[in-house]
């Protein structure tokens, strides 16, 4: 089973809580420290996904830092950029 990779190679701002709307609020109101980004129409916390540790040259996702399940076959990949202020998002699905 081969897992593909998809981004558009764009990075995005990381947020503060108060940047996002009062609705993206309520759903992340249990993150009020964390770092967000907004992906797909989503707003995300950045502490919610699974760092990579140990992904030696030649992984699937060496090229990435962490990661979100969506389901047991997809997710969410995120590449955060030199300066820990803007952040790349791609999907993955075998």
């Amino acid at each position: 089973m081969s897992i593909k990779i998809t981004t558009n190679h764009q990075y995005r701002e990381l947020l503060e809580y108060y940047d996002l709307t009062e609705k993206e609020q309520i759903d992340n109101n249990e993150n009020e420290e964390g770092l967000f980004f907004r992906y797909k129409e989503c707003a995300y916390c950045l502490s919610d996904f699974m760092v990579f540790t140990d992904e030696g040259e030649g992984s699937t996702f060496e090229d990435w830092d962490a990661s979100l399940s969506e389901s047991a076959f997809s997710g969410i990949l995120v590449r955060v950029d030199h300066d820990c202020e803007k952040i790349m998002c791609g999907r993955f699905y075998s």
